[in-house]
């Protein structure tokens, strides 16, 4: 009734009740339907306790809880008690409105009527009151004083355990029940499931449900068959899941989320949305849970199409309106899918910007490497008087980890210390040693790793990837050792770190060791980033035979895996074999991406196979990816070059709007090596005046050309020009080509000087180059002294015995020639090519 209804009634009323002046009774009058007021009327106007108490249960049952309470404290005052009935209203509106004093007072006045000695139901109430309210300790109280203990008690008080986070009580109750010769019911075995899940207590999970099969409760039982389907898909074990699912006679809409919510938690979108197809098709219909799960598998997917499709249905049918979660995943839906500017669009439209939803717009950005853009986000979030919780601290510190802002970090890492919420929240900690380690900070990442109250998979996996981030290789492996010491089983993604460890410092042994561990787990066929990994690890170690055989094994063959089976080929000059893995690539109807472009291309550098070039260069283009990608310019520049193209590859230089270093010195290589001085001089001049900095491959390439054409002079000025100008270290390639100006020009006596001047002038291929610049038979003595200097670091360097014979040969010193062949056997030199 509306507020004017009931003081009309209260009016036309007030002869005949002399409590109609109470403010109590006016407020109660208010708020209630005009059967309540009624009574409300009348029972004031008494002293029956059964009238109070039938008022009482009247308003706790209409679902006016604080109606039941307030009345229930006018009764008091009266001196008035209700009866058992009564009393289990008022525990029930004490539930509801969580007003724990409130029942400690009922909980007296039970006991003082000697209630719990007669109603068991009171007693499971009292239990259920205290658990629910937080007072764990007062349930646990409780339970014990109870005369009598059903499955009803027990299954309360290891609910109230779960409820508060008390897993192993919860579990260890769960036995004492059993010991007690209490047979569990439906609800007990789901709340022990859901411990199993909670704390990844698989086996006893599996123990449960063994159980729970034997008496036939998964088929009659809608909520154990979906905390089973739950469970089972929050372990990662979807074909368990499905096969629970499939099992059931009927299915609610309940049910179905659980196996769809499975699916889309573990990235496995396609299979969420198929779900969702199957259950619409079956005439169940969804709820704002079902389409939160949907819209997630369509964020993971990027099937923008059905996920804005899914916002307008759920918007017709009003479920928008007020269901923050469900408005916060169209957000995240959108942001994953690349709509940030449509993501930020449904953010405004949303009634209340709650922390869900500020989180959801941040995590997007984050999706796209947005760091600024999600610091922005988490500074206006704290304008608007939205309080972080502890899953923003941890999006915000993964923003500084991408920027690598470690001032912002610290300044995040101060406010968590305030909040209180680190020691409690393993995810926060490890986002925190993330960022540290992010930022190069490895020391300050190690002491906050080492403060954390404990150390799961995901803190190791942040430290040893911040090591592994800053080429500690060594030190990360070390750290994956002493987490094995610690118990902590590795997971896929620490797996996947440690075989990049291995790959970046050429541990094969190691990776070994690491194929092996992961071949016993099953993870190769079921987590498709360690079989990558574990491929790139073997192709880098020039193992492409093991990196087939692992691209054989892998349950999926992704376009990443593609790409890297073909570079290792490319990288290996086995080019043959990566243009045939492309071809098997294209019948299966997978589209390359640019870094397989990119290894092709070079493979056709590698063996001058112009015609396939060209083939891929019209698919580049046809795709539309060549502006885009300046390494894919850059290795269709090279492959042209290196076939002999230099106008095809000037003209792909003059297509591409961005020009790197790279892209410049292929350019001038191309043009060095055609001995085209002129040309490699007019593209330095442009890359200068178009800002691009000269570095030390450039130079090694002017170098070059300046010595295929004699220009020893120039050459002199450039290299030059690199020490004192450009500040840039000279390397053994460019000592080597500053030895072969010298040499091709004749100037031995410099080209020696320079040697015993330089960092390297221990190094062999030096000496053998002057060796080679007095191939005519002039220069004898330098050609001696060479070899001298050589033979002193290797005595059986096969190359400065047939060079040196050579030599004594041309300029008519046989007796010579021969005594250097009889020293090469002496000295057990091998004898690679006759003379």
């Amino acid at each position: 009734m509306k507020p004017q209804v009931c003081r009309n009634f209260v009016g036309a009323s007030s002869g005949a009740h002399p409590s109609h002046g109470d403010p109590l009774v006016s407020a109660l009058i208010e708020a209630g339907s005009p059967p309540i007021a009624q009574n409300v009327l009348d029972v004031f106007a008494c002293d029956n306790e059964l009238s109070w108490s039938s008022l009482i249960a009247q308003c706790a049952s209409d679902g006016k809880p604080r109606l039941a309470l307030r009345i229930y404290d006018r009764m008091r005052q009266k001196s008035l008690f209700p009866n058992e009935a009564c009393f289990v209203g008022l525990l029930k509106s004490c539930i509801q409105v969580k007003d724990v004093r409130k029942g400690s007072t009922i909980h007296a006045d039970i006991v003082s009527e000697g209630l719990l000695q007669k109603d068991s139901h009171l007693g499971n109430l009292l239990v259920d009151m205290y658990a629910k309210s937080g007072s764990i300790a007062k349930a646990q109280e409780v339970f014990y004083m109870l005369p009598r203990r059903n499955v009803v008690t027990w299954t309360t008080l290891i609910n109230g355990y779960f409820q508060s986070s008390r897993i192993e009580e919860a579990l260890l109750l769960y036995d004492k029940m059993q010991a007690h010769g209490v047979s569990p019911n439906s609800f007990t075995f789901a709340c022990v499931l859901k411990c199993c899940t909670t704390i990844g207590a698989l086996n006893i999970g599996l123990e449960t449900h063994v159980e729970v099969a034997r008496r036939g409760l998964v088929q009659v039982t809608d909520y154990l068959s979906c905390t089973l389907v739950d469970m089972y898909s929050k372990f990662g074990l979807l074909e368990k899941a499905q096969e629970v699912f499939d099992s059931l006679s009927s299915r609610d809409v309940a049910t179905w989320t659980a196996l769809l919510t499975g699916y889309a938690q573990n990235e496995l979108g396609e299979e969420a949305i198929n779900c969702f197809n199957r259950m619409e098709s079956e005439d169940i219909f969804p709820n704002a849970f079902t389409y939160s799960a949907c819209v997630k598998a369509c964020g993971s997917t990027k099937n923008a199409h059905l996920g804005a499709e899914l916002h307008v249905e759920t918007s017709r049918k009003g479920l928008l309106q007020g269901d923050h979660v469900l408005g916060s995943a169209f957000v995240d839906m959108y942001a994953k899918c690349g709509l940030v500017r449509r993501a930020q669009e449904v953010f405004q439209t949303l009634d209340v910007h709650d922390v869900i939803s500020w989180n959801a717009l941040i995590a997007g950005y984050l999706h796209h490497q947005y760091g600024e853009e999600a610091l922005q986000c988490y500074e206006q979030m704290q304008a608007s008087n939205v309080s972080p919780d502890s899953a923003t601290f941890s999006l915000a510190l993964n923003a500084c980890s991408i920027i690598q802002d470690s001032k912002k970090g610290m300044e995040i890492h101060h406010k968590i210390t305030e909040s209180g919420l680190l020691g409690g929240d393993a995810v926060l900690g490890n986002a925190l040693v993330e960022m540290y380690a992010a930022c190069g900070m490895l020391l300050k990442a190690k002491e906050v790793f080492d403060e954390l109250p404990r150390h799961d998979v995901g803190s190791w996996a942040a430290f040893i990837s911040g090591l592994i981030e800053h080429n500690n290789d060594a030190e990360a492996l070390a750290s994956y050792q002493q987490m094995i010491q610690e118990a902590v089983l590795p997971d896929a993604m620490v797996f996947t770190l440690c075989l990049k460890a291995c790959t970046m410092s050429g541990a094969l042994r190691k990776g070994i060791e690491f194929h092996g561990q992961i071949a016993e787990n099953g993870v190769i066929q079921n987590v498709q980033g360690v079989g990558n990994a574990l491929l790139d690890m073997y192709a880098k170690c020039s193992m492409v035979h093991r990196a087939q055989e692992v691209f054989n094994e892998l349950h999926t063959q992704d376009v990443f895996s593609w790409s890297k089976l073909i570079a290792a080929y490319a990288e290996q000059n086995l080019c043959e074999e990566a243009v045939k893995c492309f071809r098997n690539l294209q019948q299966i109807g997978i589209l390359p991406d640019s870094v397989t472009l990119t290894h092709l291309l070079k493979a056709c550098s590698s063996i001058g196979n112009m015609s396939f070039g060209t083939e891929l260069h019209l698919r580049v283009e046809g795709i539309g990816q060549l502006n885009e990608d300046i390494l894919l310019n850059n290795a269709l520049i090279d492959m042209y070059a290196k076939c002999g193209m230099l106008k095809k590859a000037r003209d792909a230089f003059n297509r591409c709007h961005l020009h790197d270093d790279i892209a410049w010195t292929a350019m001038i290589t191309s043009y060095a090596q055609q001995g085209r001085i002129d040309d490699v001089f007019r593209i330095l001049y442009s890359m200068k005046i178009n800002g691009n900095k000269l570095n030390s491959i450039t130079f090694i390439s002017v170098l070059t050309a300046c010595s295929h054409v004699g220009y020893v002079e120039e050459g002199m000025l450039w290299f030059d020009a690199m020490v004192r100008k450009y500040l840039i270290p000279p390397t053994l390639e460019h000592y080597t080509c500053m030895v072969d100006l010298l040499g091709r020009a004749g100037q031995l006596e410099k080209a020696v000087d320079l040697i015993k001047r330089t960092p390297f002038h221990s190094n062999i291929e030096l000496w053998l180059t002057i060796m080679g610049a007095c191939h005519k038979g002039e220069n004898v003595d330098i050609a001696r002294y060479a070899f001298h200097q050589v033979i002193l670091l290797d005595e059986t360097c096969t190359s400065a015995y047939i060079c040196m014979y050579n030599i004594f040969c041309q300029a008519g010193m046989h007796e010579d020639a021969m005594n250097i062949e009889a020293l090469r056997i002496k000295r057990h030199a091998p004898k690679k090519f006759s003379q």
